[in-house]
């Protein structure tokens, strides 16, 4: 939307826009605001699908929708085929923003989960720091290879991943609820490697298999969308949604969508080049949280973020409303945004996502981590719809001041946070479940001994020792046998 090759196409020539086009607001909020409805449709798609095929298969199904998007916006001069093509790309958004979050809390170790969604999270950074740098180099382009040059290049990712995913294991949860025990054990011993003990690894699938028969007994392995809302799981699916809505209502959508054209229409100066350097500011707050979520807690890094997003807010607003359009205020509005990515990209980016999916149950967590990826979408479509009434020229051309809403809004969930969000840092998935049975207090879930998940996962690594022991027994009676021989 900022490319003058793409608002040839797309857009009108505006004599007053510093490059001399602009684009609708109508088609503007289409072009944002579709990709967010079909991202939708994808996160809910994915809880029955991944339920049915499992998450191999669904990531598969991702990376054919992604491919398909990118071909039919490359090749295309049609506004509405254009629109078609973000809606396909939302829905594989939508798929693989769920799949690949869920696959890692699932095979993971506890103590490995934050480091592991942090470098999820890192890997998105990278990515969109690389894709800011292709169109920073391809808007020079006056012709659509300015846009059609990055489409080419976003086709490569899912067609390498829809190879190496054929040669990954399946979630050995997923697995066991499919009552495929033999092959989750070698699913998870393939997983662990060599760096954890036959013995450990038999406590971790101990504890699996006692919550899978667990839910069977008490009539629970055949989930429903509705069981959602019913006993202990309601207050697990409020958390979850609400932790993960966190991304939306810190005003990240804002920025991630309208970042380099709202710094073209503030008079910034190369505003490409700024939105690349934001990304990298960025790359170091996510790099300095795979460190940091070892020693602190999931929900100190998420207060202290959503504080310092909320404040950046606050200072590029107050600024932005005492000198409009100045270079000054220009300055500040950079700086801002990078600090604002710094702390959205160290603790929001990686650990809401975190959160979210920890605190849902195994039988559910496909449908609670679909319906708040989709409820995410939604306000993220929401703001991407309203956005370019407050910013855009043609309308309230509010700009930064823009920001006084998301600083009110970060702070309305830092109090929430404050009241009524659990750690979970360093707990099995098992522990999680139990700590919900026994409704523990969300200032008591750090303290709290999970006695019965313990002692489930000493009985299944006594049982493997003493399957050892036979084992080695008959291999020594077998040479003693052959020596006598």
């Amino acid at each position: 939307m900022a490319m003058v090759g793409f608002l040839k196409v797309f857009g009108y020539a505006a004599p007053n826009s510093p490059i001399g086009w602009n684009i609708s607001t109508t088609v503007q909020q289409l072009i944002t605001s579709l990709m967010v409805i079909g991202g939708i449709v994808g996160s809910l798609a994915q809880g029955p699908m991944s339920k049915w095929i499992g998450r191999r298969h669904c990531m598969m199904i991702a990376c054919v929708t992604c491919i398909t998007a990118a071909a039919i916006m490359m090749g295309t001069t049609s506004v509405g085929a254009l629109y078609v093509g973000r809606i396909i790309l939302g829905v594989a958004n939508g798929i693989f923003i769920t799949t690949a979050q869920m696959y890692i809390i699932e095979v993971l170790p506890a103590n490995l989960r934050g480091v592991g969604l942090g470098l999820y999270a890192m890997i998105i950074v990278v990515a969109v720091t690389i894709s800011t740098v292709i169109t920073r180099f391809t808007k020079v382009y006056t012709t659509r290879l300015c846009y059609q040059i990055p489409l080419i290049l976003m086709m490569v990712m899912p067609a390498i991943m829809g190879i190496l995913v054929i040669f990954t294991p399946e979630s050995p949860r997923w697995l066991i609820s499919k009552g495929r025990d033999e092959q989750a054990r070698k699913a998870l011993t393939r997983l662990r490697g060599d760096a954890y003990t036959p013995v450990l690894v038999a406590e971790e699938f101990a504890a699996m298999q006692a919550m899978h028969e667990a839910e069977h007994t008490a009539g629970k392995d055949k989930p429903k969308f509705m069981d959602l809302w019913k006993g202990v799981d309601r207050r697990r699916t409020v958390l979850s949604l609400c932790v993960v809505a966190i991304h939306a209502g810190s005003g990240s959508q804002f920025l991630i969508n309208y970042g380099t054209y709202f710094f073209t229409m503030a008079g910034v100066r190369d505003p490409f080049t700024m939105s690349i350097a934001s990304n990298v500011v960025g790359i170091g707050g996510v790099f300095l949280s795979l460190f940091s979520i070892r020693l602190v807690g999931r929900r100190t890094q998420l207060l202290i973020g959503t504080s310092c997003c909320g404040l950046a807010q606050l200072v590029a607003a107050a600024v932005y409303t005492a000198n409009p359009g100045t270079k000054s205020s220009g300055q500040v509005l950079t700086a801002m945004s990078a600090i604002y990515n710094f702390f959205y990209c160290a603790t929001i980016s990686p650990y809401a996502w975190t959160v979210g999916a920890e605190l849902t149950s195994q039988r559910l967590r496909s449908y609670t981590i679909g319906l708040g990826s989709a409820i995410n979408f939604l306000l993220a479509w929401a703001i991407t719809f309203s956005a370019p009434y407050f910013i855009n020229l043609a309308n309230l051309n509010w700009g930064a001041k823009y920001g006084w809403i998301w600083f009110v809004s970060c702070f309305i969930m830092v109090a929430w946070m404050f009241f009524f969000l659990p750690e979970t840092k360093d707990r099995t998935l098992e522990e999680l479940d139990e700590l919900f049975e026994a409704k523990v207090p969300a200032r008591k879930f750090k303290s709290y001994q999970c006695v019965k998940t313990r002692a489930v996962m000493e009985h299944g690594a006594a049982e493997e020792i003493v399957g050892m022991e036979k084992e080695k027994a008959i291999q020594v009676e077998d040479v003693t046998a052959v020596q006598r021989e």
